[in-house]
């Protein structure tokens, strides 16, 4: 044996070794350490937002199939990495409520790995307005704009005509139209939304009732396609399908209620729908199926207090609150799976003198009551909503309103509120504040048409 072969048997030893040792090493770590590929290089897509209305809700995208919520300015961070090499896209999902947001550098690629690729996303508030009925001899509705302060500032014309006795002013779900109910002349106005927010009919301007007498309340489906008009007289919802052009299309077949059914609430997911009968002390309970028919559910009536008025639905979809006129008490429910209402454990909480509407700001869970109270000065009492969606008084408990307050409504940011005082012929003018606490406006009063009631906002 030569010097050669003995360095070269001398290699290949230590290489056999070697293996071994680092087999064995890969056997200790459980196999899969032995050999490891390298890591593909990824890069993160973050946004900063700026000018957000705190508490509204902003939804990004990032090819699609990445979702970003946000509800405050900042920097945030989609949760999908990108590979290096590949695009991203951001676009807008949802914009928030009364906002218009833009992006940019919203789309690219890279072919490095940079720590983040940041896209900007500015928001700036978009024009609102207000509509209020005007419910006496004035048969008129009034429009206004909304300024950026929250005051309300009329439009030319201040007031369009409407039918007789006007009730209430409804908004369809993309703002295009408006509907009025004429409670003495059994007819529905309809108005379209010019880009300046002011009312226009449209032909055929009136929809005379052919089926129901003295409509008192308009609801539209979240999809916009079917209304439902709440008949006093005859004590029926009228069934409607709405146009591509917003035009009602005529009664399908009238649907029972109690005894002056009053108003209508339907749940965030369009399956359920609640109507108080304000002679009976009930609420009458449906489903709405994929045709938008009503179909009573079973039992078809629930309990609630003395002379039932204005009602709704939580934005969760599981609790219905009921302002009930008659005994100072707003009636509290879940929802169960099948829209049964259930009292809770505290069948009632107290409110007012004559608590006639309910209203809750989904961005602070607070409930506001307004009370009517016989036509005099009024309030509006504020509750802060439980986990178990059980209301408690907040602190403090009441604000004061005008004479005769009826309903209370927000603008699209729910950072103002507005009070139509039937009696004074004015709108009262709030800013919300922490924990839902109204402020009156420097400017606290808005005037109106006489005896205005129902209030509706738009952007």
């Amino acid at each position: 044996m030569n010097l050669c072969t003995v360095v070269a048997r001398s290699a290949l030893v230590s290489s056999l070794m070697g293996i071994a040792s680092l087999l064995s090493l890969s056997s200790c770590g459980g196999g899969n350490n032995f050999i490891s590929p390298p890591e593909h290089a990824n890069y993160t897509v973050g946004v900063s937002v700026s000018n957000l209305v705190s508490g509204t809700q902003l939804v990004l995208e990032d090819n699609i199939s990445d979702s970003l919520t946000v509800t405050a300015n900042g920097t945030f961070d989609f949760e999908l990495a990108v590979p290096v090499g590949s695009g991203y896209s951001v676009t807008v999902s949802t914009q928030p409520a009364g906002q218009t947001c833009t992006l940019a550098n919203a789309s690219g690629s890279s072919s490095t790995a940079p720590a983040s690729i940041v896209v900007t996303v500015s928001c700036a508030s978009v024009p609102q307005y207000a509509y209020v009925v005007n419910a006496s001899n004035d048969n008129t509705l009034s429009q206004y704009s909304i300024g950026s302060d929250g005051t309300l500032t009329p439009l030319s014309p201040a007031t369009i005509p409407t039918g007789q006795f006007p009730q209430s002013v409804t908004i369809d779900p993309v703002a295009k139209y408006v509907y009025v109910a004429d409670e003495f002349d059994n007819s529905i106005s309809e108005f379209s939304i010019g880009s300046t927010g002011t009312l226009s009919v449209f032909a055929p301007g009136l929809i005379q009732q052919q089926r129901g007498t003295q409509p008192w309340a308009v609801t539209i489906t979240l999809t916009g396609t079917n209304a439902y008009v709440l008949n006093s007289g005859n004590n029926t919802i009228s069934q409607e399908g709405i146009g591509a052009n917003g035009i009602f299309q005529g009664e399908g077949v009238p649907v029972a209620t109690g005894v002056q059914p009053w108003a209508m609430a339907i749940t965030p997911n369009g399956q359920f729908a609640y109507v108080t009968d304000h002679t009976d002390n009930t609420v009458s309970e449906y489903a709405i199926d994929s045709t938008g028919a009503l179909n009573a559910l079973s039992p078809a009536t629930v309990g609630a207090g003395i002379s039932p008025a204005g009602l709704t639905v939580d934005p969760t979809g599981k609790y219905v609150y009921v302002a009930n006129l008659g005994d100072g008490t707003v009636s509290q429910f879940t929802i169960g799976e099948n829209g049964v209402l259930t009292p809770m454990t505290a069948a009632t909480v107290m409110a007012g003198d004559e608590p006639s509407t309910i209203t809750i700001n989904s961005t602070s869970q607070i409930a506001y009551v307004v009370n009517y109270n016989g036509g005099h000065a009024g309030s509006v009492s504020v509750y802060t909503i439980a986990a178990d969606g059980s209301l408690t008084a907040a602190s403090p408990a009441t604000v004061a309103t005008g004479q005769g307050p009826v309903m209370l409504a927000f603008d699209a940011t729910q950072r103002y509120a507005y009070v139509s005082n039937s009696v004074d012929n004015n709108i009262s003018q709030f800013a919300v504040g922490t924990a839902g606490l109204l402020t009156p406006l420097s400017v606290p009063t808005a005037a109106t048409g006489t005896m205005p009631t129902q209030i509706a906002t738009t952007y």
